[in-house]
């Protein structure tokens, strides 16, 4: 079992790898930046374009399931009605509605 000491040096040292990939990673983003803004801007628009159309896609794919749904609930319901209604009538009435 390692101490509390060792674990603590390990964490700190894997913290300290991790904080310094983060920070490359934002320079090497803000160069890109500040070279070509208006390329970066297009690049990052078009990203959020995109990450747009596929959340309308997916909603709208959501939209169908549920009006699909709403149509089946609404054929159960009125099929249900209808065979309550048979049950409720008594025999001789509805020979009666038949003549």
């Amino acid at each position: 079992m390692q101490s509390r000491k060792e674990v603590c040096s390990s964490h700190s040292i894997l913290q300290r790898i991790i904080e310094g990939l983060v920070l490359e990673d934002i320079r090497a983003r803000a160069k890109r930046v500040i070279e070509d803004e208006n390329g970066e801007r297009q690049r990052y628009l078009a990203i959020k374009a995109n990450e747009r159309e596929q959340q309308t896609e997916d909603e709208s794919r959501l939209l169908k399931q549920a009006e699909s749904r709403l149509a089946e609930l609404e054929t159960i319901i009125s099929k249900t009605l209808a065979d309550s209604r048979n049950l409720l009538l008594p025999q001789n009435s509805v020979e009666i509605h038949q003549q």
